[in-house]
């Protein structure tokens, strides 16, 4: 609440980002110094949802304003769709300017992470489902499954996200057709 606050009350009055920095970690060290051992951590999820320029502005603001001592900045975000929000900084991605484009996130992000979804077992998750939709019968998802799995990697990819959201039109349909019937 005190960190919202204070921040509230910067805003009413112009500031300049050096002078929100300090008040933000000025802040923080307070907060830590009545709580030891602790500090924060700040979850940014769906950046790649969002303009990828927007994106991009959003991660320079990180940059410049939440540089924080105690702090900590998790980002979750696809790297491929927010990188062309630099496209109006270096124009399209190429071989001639990448290492713009990875200059930019190597300056913001210190650690990075990706999810080892090609490892993801995309069988074993869609006959999960199958079974729990009860779609068709156990046999039939067990002898049909490497087919279904063909159909799931040419229409929907591996993407776990994406079979869920398969998974979850066809948990739809049947309710309908149960309705119906």
């Amino acid at each position: 609440g005190e960190v919202i606050d204070s921040l509230f009350e910067m805003q009413k009055r112009e500031t300049t980002v050096r002078q929100l920095r300090e008040e933000l970690q000025k802040t923080i060290n307070e907060f830590i110094e009545k709580n030891p051992q602790k500090g924060f951590i700040f979850f940014i999820d769906d950046l790649d949802r969002i303009n990828p320029p927007v994106a991009v502005q959003i991660l320079e603001l990180l940059k410049n304003i939440f540089d924080l001592e105690n702090c900590i900045f998790l980002l979750a975000i696809d790297y491929e769709v927010v990188v062309k929000g630099l496209e109006p900084k270096f124009g399209k991605k190429s071989m001639e300017n990448e290492r713009e484009f990875r200059s930019f996130f190597e300056k913001i992000i210190q650690l990075p992470f990706s999810m080892p979804i090609n490892n993801y077992e995309v069988k074993e998750f869609i006959i999960n489902k199958l079974d729990e939709l009860q779609l068709m019968s156990d046999e039939t998802i067990r002898s049909e499954s490497d087919t279904i799995e063909e159909i799931s990697l040419l229409t929907v990819g591996k993407n776990p996200r994406a079979i869920k959201r398969l998974m979850n039109s066809l948990s739809l349909l049947n309710c309908v057709s149960r309705k119906n019937t």
